[in-house]
Order: structure tokens, then sequence, then C-alpha cells
């Protein structure tokens, strides 16, 4: 074999380890869809907010389970349309209804004690209704977490929730996700000693959580800026601004799942 051959397979090689290496793993846990985003009970009939709800996970996980960086994607439910939903991205599934815990942060706890058993790379949580989330927004997560080798924490727009949390075995800490998620989670990395950091990037911290984060959706949905599922939801719909309180409220034009 002449040197460049040689050295070309070692490179491939190097190559190959290094990508081995920065894979990362990630969850997404989905609430049953027909429980979904009841603080927009106001604004979207049921049948409205389940669609929504499912049109932002698929976005979500389809971005994901498409991104260089990421060997794995599992979404973590209890729900069948959840399940049908990974399959049809090509994600993993784990059912929560097969555990003995219940809540979000144990069952989330019962998946991570699975995957530190089977494999030692980083892992990376993210919520499943962020409309604006993209490619780069997970890129720039995990690359904090490599450089770090620490807690990484995606926060929402208030600066109190987790809507990503990035991190390895040796930075992982026990998961805070509920009211004030971002300073607990913080409180428990300085307890343990890791090295935290929060980002704040529009495609983490818009959740749609209330209505006011409803009428930042469709404010952004004129600008083009949403997931596929999201826009082709949205664009079936049409919308009426109404009340003192300025409000926007949908009138569905067409019925049943968009997918």
């Amino acid at each position: 074999m002449i040197e460049s051959d040689w050295h070309n397979l070692c490179w491939i090689a190097f190559s190959t380890v290094e990508i081995a290496i920065e894979m990362t793993q990630v969850l997404v846990a989905i609430k049953p869809f027909s429980e979904a985003k009841t603080r927009l009970a106001g604004v979207l009939s049921p049948t409205e907010r389940r669609d929504l709800a499912e049109a932002m996970a698929h976005d979500t996980v389809a971005l994901l389970v498409a991104h260089p960086e990421v060997s794995e994607v599992t979404v973590v439910s209890a729900d069948e349309r959840a399940k049908q939903l990974a399959l049809d991205c090509g994600a993993g599934f784990s059912d929560e209804r097969t555990l003995t815990v219940q809540g979000l942060n144990a069952v989330l706890e019962a998946i991570l004690d699975t995957l530190a058993v089977e494999s030692d790379l980083p892992l990376l949580i993210v919520h499943s209704d962020l409309p604006l989330l993209c490619a780069e927004d997970i890129s720039v997560a995990i690359a904090h977490q490599r450089q770090s080798g620490g807690l990484v924490i995606g926060c929402d727009s208030r600066g109190t929730g987790t809507n990503a949390l990035a991190f390895n075995a040796a930075s992982r800490v026990p998961l805070q996700f509920g009211f004030d998620s971002c300073a607990r989670h913080r409180q428990q990395a300085a307890a343990a000693g890791v090295a935290e950091r929060v980002l704040l990037r529009p495609g983490m911290g818009l959740d749609i959580d209330g209505p006011e984060d409803y009428q930042t959706m469709l404010e952004l949905f004129s600008r083009g800026d949403l997931g596929h599922c999201v826009e082709r939801l949205l664009s079936e719909q049409s919308y009426e601004y109404y009340g003192s309180a300025g409000n926007w409220q949908s009138h569905e034009l067409c019925s049943g799942s968009v997918y």
C-alpha cells in the first residue's frame, strides 16, 4: 500500500470514530394529544388543539431524525397516535404505559437509566411544542455540551422554563421539568458541581402554552417561519382577531389530522 492510500485510510477511520463519538441521542416526550394544550381552550376547539399538538410534534421529531449529529430519536408517550407519528418519522418509541412510574420527570429518568446502560452517547431532551425549532438550535446545543462537558439548558422565552436539555453521563442531574425548571436545573447543576449554560434562542424559546404564545405563532406564520406541518395546518384554517384582550380565534376549514 502506498503512503497516500495509507493516509487516506487513516483519515477515514479517524473521521468515522470522531463522528461516532459526537453523535447524540434524543428523547422527545409527548403528552397524549387529546389532553394537550388545555390552556388554549378559549381559543381552539378540542380537535384543533389536538391537531396543533400533533403538527408541532411531527415537525419536531422529523427535524431531529434528519439532524446529522443525532444518532437516534426516541418518542416517549402513552399515546397511540404518538407511536404512529414516531413510526412515520423513523424514530423509536418507548411506551410509558409499560413503566412503573408516573409524571414527566420520573418517566424520563426511567428511560435515561435504560439508555445509560446501553450507551454512553450524549443525550438531548427536547419538548415537542416548539414550532420555531430549527436544525441550528440543535447543533448549537450539542456543540455547547460537547465543549463544556456540562449541562446545557434551552430556556423558554420567559426565562423560567426548560424546553431542551443537553448533557452526558457525567453531567446528568435530577430532572426538574415543570414550574421554574430553568432555575431548578441550574441549582441541581451547582449542587453537583456540574458546569451549566443557559441558551436563549428563538427556536427553543417559543413553546405554545397559552393564548399569547398562540398569537405569536400566528404572527410568525405570516412570515413563513414555522415547521412544515404547522404551516400546513394553519394554512387550512382561517382566523379572526377578537375581544378586548386581543386574542385570535380559529375557524377550521378542514377536518381531521394534517397527516
